[in-house]
């Protein structure tokens, strides 16, 4: 009987461990979607940039063609904003798509970097997101 509790406490120690890693890694894979739509959204803006000298304030004036059917996320809007208010340098956001189930928002910055906000949170650090 012993034998049998000292192997449920090692289970369930390696689960604790494990679990934890094993959400982190199915958020990535969730964020690729996002990520995908995020990038299609910014190479459009590239080009509305080039035509008109600024960025697009409505998704509608984008030609962009994104995979539909995002499943885990809303899809990108164009959003007027920086992120200077979580200690980075100013820089233009110019796509957001929000995670529907886990409540965080990806967003693509006018470089082509895609971050993670709410600022500081634990799974965007975990998920390799760089800070704003």
């Amino acid at each position: 009987m012993i034998e049998i509790m000292i192997v449920c406490v090692i289970i369930g120690i390696l689960a604790a461990i494990a679990f934890p890693s094993y959400r982190i890694q199915m958020l990535k894979i969730k964020n690729q979607e996002a990520i995908r739509a995020l990038m299609a959204v910014w190479d459009a803006q590239k080009d509305y940039y080039r035509a008109t000298g600024a960025y697009a304030a409505i998704m509608g004036n984008l030609d962009v063609e994104f995979p539909s059917g995002l499943k885990h996320f809303s899809g990108p809007n164009v959003v007027a904003g920086d992120p200077s208010s979580c200690g980075g340098p100013a820089t233009p956001v110019l796509a957001t798509a929000v995670s529907l189930a886990e409540g965080y928002a990806l967003s693509v910055l006018d470089d082509g970097r895609v971050v993670c906000s709410p600022c500081g949170d634990a799974r965007c650090t975990k998920m390799g997101f760089p800070d704003w």
